[in-house]
């Protein structure tokens, strides 16, 4: 299944990626209504700031627009320069 399509991207994250993440996250972070609801969670580098909430998978909208098919809602916090994925392994999924 793994192999070279550039459709979906994988990130492989260890104990130290998820230990950045957590100091990056305000403890503040406003609660989800809904989140046992959540299937996707969006999120792109154009906008670090947003995680967009889907109920299921959408290949119609993209990851930075509020899906207006199964779009739950979303959250927004401050996004912060001090934290990279870049030196995360990347890893192909195709179907």
């Amino acid at each position: 299944m793994l192999s070279n399509s550039t459709k979906v991207i994988v990130l492989s994250l260890n104990s130290k990626h998820i230990e950045e993440i957590d100091n990056v996250v305000p403890d503040d972070l406003p609660l989800f209504r809904g989140t046992m609801k959540v299937h996707e969670v969006c999120w792109t580098i154009n906008a670090p700031d947003i995680l967009q909430m889907r109920r299921l998978s959408c290949i119609t909208c993209s990851a930075d627009e509020e899906c207006k098919h199964y779009g739950l809602g979303k959250i927004q916090f401050p996004a912060t320069a001090d934290f990279h994925m870049s030196n995360c392994d990347r890893l192909h999924y195709e179907d």
